[in-house]
């Protein structure tokens, strides 16, 4: 009896399990194909849009539309560039959000030699926000007269300090020389570094302020456009006479910062040598030297 029992359990665990088999649904067979098979697409649509990028290069009718045309007189230009103006402003976000509260600038004589006199500045111009740099009035600079200002401009990963003291670096005489032919000097900081803060701080910080509707660009062009509304009331500033310059990212800030703000007349900017820059520089890789020239007419109060 318990054999034919034990029998009987055997065969329907047998029956189950044949039953189990049968019921188990077979692997499925999907389609595959090799990633590197659609690489020629990938390349073609690259082609696509370099050929789309190039042809919109090539039909400047938009262009025609918005860049300055009336070269009539310098009154006439300045009009006529002002939707392109306006484009740029629009493309980085200027001017950066917040009045410029009513507090006072302040100038504090940090040092002073045989050519000038040197002030640490400290200019609000954003709620919360400074800009700062070295002020330098030059000695031969008679009492009741006025000058020219120039401001001159730190590269990437460079300071006011760098580009003055001890040789001034790579900058030679970006800002006193400016001094040495009488002329009043304003050599701003902008955000390349801080103790305390990544090294990719200006990148970051550019990413959040683009997040919330403006760029560092827009906010370092403010910073030097709100310096300029404090510096040339200034009895020392012949107003109608502004000038800029930079090496590197400061020739940059030379180029774009007179785009908006046009109390700046004249400008040099020196730049590195880089292939795809030499369209445009006719293959100088640097415009310094034609700095001197343009500062000695605008010393003279000279017009181009």
């Amino acid at each position: 009896m318990l054999a034919r029992t034990l029998s009987t359990a055997v065969a329907a665990l047998i029956c189950c399990a044949s039953v189990f088999a049968q019921e188990k649904p077979a692997t499925p067979t999907y389609f595959e194909q090799e990633v590197k098979d659609s690489n020629p697409l990938r390349t073609e649509q690259a082609n696509e849009l370099d050929e789309y990028i190039l042809a919109l290069k090539q039909d400047n009718a938009r262009l025609r539309k918005m860049v300055p045309n009336d070269y009539s007189s310098p009154q006439a230009f300045e009009k006529s560039a002002q939707g392109y103006r306006q484009a740029f402003c629009d493309s980085i976000g200027y001017p950066p959000p917040g009045d410029v509260p009513p507090v006072a600038a302040t100038f504090k004589q940090i040092g002073e030699d045989g050519i000038g006199t040197y002030f640490r500045a400290i200019i609000l111009v954003l709620p919360g926000v400074h800009a700062e740099g070295i002020y330098i009035v030059p000695k031969s600079l008679k009492a009741g007269e006025k000058a020219p200002l120039v401001i001159s401009m730190h590269g990437g990963g460079g300071s006011p300090e760098v580009a003055l003291f001890k040789g001034g670096a790579n900058y030679h005489d970006m800002v006193r020389g400016g001094i040495k032919r009488g002329y009043v000097v304003f050599a701003p900081q902008h955000l390349f570094s801080a103790e305390g803060y990544p090294k990719d701080v200006r990148n970051r910080t550019d990413e959040r302020l683009r997040l919330v509707g403006t760029s560092l660009t827009a906010v370092e062009i403010a910073k030097i456009s709100h310096s300029l509304n404090v510096l040339l009331k200034r009895p020392e500033v012949d107003a109608s006479r502004v000038a800029m310059v930079g090496l590197s990212y400061g020739g940059y800030y030379a180029l774009v910062t007179p785009a908006i703000d046009t109390r700046i007349k004249v400008s040099g900017d020196c730049l590195p040598r880089r292939s795809e820059q030499r369209d445009w520089l006719s293959g100088s890789s640097c415009l310094c030297e034609e700095v001197e020239g343009i500062s000695e007419e605008l010393l003279a109060g000279e017009e181009d």
